[in-house]
């Protein structure tokens, strides 16, 4: 089974779910009916509605993973704002005395 998949570019795993990336579903197909040797086509179909589960999950997951990035980067932002107008601040009252 790895040498029929060594080659396959799998891409990130959101990409590899929100697509339905062909080479994903038959990697899991092929260690699925090595589990499960009496395993039917009906499954393939039901691995592609997982999929878009796991695509919608990972959407979700990577949305709230981005706003907690952006609350980070606009906290850092804003101190760096406030240490530079405190600096400046300290700089025009030295320059007073």
């Amino acid at each position: 089974m790895f040498d029929n998949f060594k080659h396959a570019e799998l891409k990130r795993l959101p990409v590899q779910y929100s697509s339905c990336q062909e080479e994903r579903l038959n990697l899991d197909m092929k260690v699925l009916k090595a589990l499960e040797p009496s395993l039917n086509d009906e499954a393939r179909d039901r691995i592609t509605e997982l999929y878009l589960d796991l695509s919608e999950a990972f959407k979700k997951w990577i949305g709230q993973f981005l706003e907690v990035i952006l609350k980070i980067v606009v906290a850092y932002l804003h101190c760096k704002v406030e240490f530079r107008l405190s600096a400046t601040n300290r700089i025009q009252h030295m320059k007073k005395v």
